[in-house]
């Protein structure tokens, strides 16, 4: 085996890769010295906290500069545990701050259905529209807990839209008033499941107003009653079905009202 060496001659650095060489360095100092845009802060501090699976409650926007532009609301919206149809709540919080029109949403536990995000982006994108705000001025950074191992279904597109109008329009999220139902590209309100199981939740955490979707007001039953009458000596029997109609204010012990459109729901819900 042998070996060889070579000996190269280095020839002098051309001046333009100097001068680049150069400015890149400046560059660099001076981003090290000048503080970074409001923006940055949310990059590096908010954004790592929705792309991360975090423990249950960690994932609070904490220790904001206070010159740094946003906006919160929260609200607690009425849920029930599929597996043993108990009540439950998932406490919902919204952020807006200038952006370019992106939707981050983080939800704790990692385990939902896509529908729960969709009606979360439908929900804003309607907010946005209701209040002539263009779409790539704000930032909405969508955070949901709850104690439930899985989180699923739409009927809660109501109430996030009542959260991103509130933050649109400067506005209060009066909490002794909580909401189920789907939301629409119209604004229309819809069915949800459930409705006196989370208007007894609704009881529970101290609200004082619970409003549904049109024509739900009601608990649909049905009962079974048997019916006997005797023709030439024998006795003939059948077994009728009525619809049992009882209001769901009565079985929750809240007041419920009827709400047909956002706009309806933002009459109570926002001032």
């Amino acid at each position: 085996m042998a070996t060889s060496t070579s000996q190269q001659k280095v020839g002098k650095i051309p001046l333009y890769v100097l001068l680049l060489i150069g400015g890149m360095l400046i560059g660099f100092l001076i981003s090290s010295i000048i503080p970074r845009e409001q923006s940055s802060i949310f990059e590096n501090n908010i954004l790592p906290q929705w792309r991360t699976s975090l423990p249950y409650g960690s994932n609070e926007i904490n220790s904001l500069p206070s010159n740094t532009f946003y906006k919160k609301v929260e609200m607690k919206l009425p849920a029930v545990y599929e597996a043993n149809h108990t009540g439950a709540y998932v406490l919902a919080k919204m952020y807006l701050t200038k952006g370019e029109g992106n939707i981050f949403v983080h939800i704790n536990p990692v385990l939902y259905d896509e529908s729960t995000e969709q009606s979360i982006r439908k929900a804003i994108r309607f907010a946005l529209n209701r209040t002539h705000t263009p779409e790539d001025e704000y930032d909405f950074y969508v955070s949901l807990d709850s104690e439930a191992s899985v989180l699923s279904g739409p009927s809660a597109g109501a109430a996030f839209t009542i959260m991103a109008m509130a933050l649109l329009q400067n506005k209060s999220i009066n909490q002794s008033v909580m909401i189920t139902g789907t939301i629409s590209q119209t604004g229309r309100i819809g069915l949800s499941g459930k409705i006196a199981d989370k208007a007894k939740v609704a009881k529970e955490l101290g609200a004082e107003l619970f409003l549904v979707p049109k024509g739900l007001s009601y608990e649909y039953g049905i009962e079974q009653q048997e019916e006997c009458d005797v023709w030439g000596g024998k006795k003939y029997c059948d077994v009728v079905e009525y619809i049992n109609l009882t209001k769901i204010e009565d079985l929750a012990r809240i007041k419920v009202i009827e709400v047909e459109t956002v706009d309806e729901a933002a009459h109570y819900m926002l001032y």
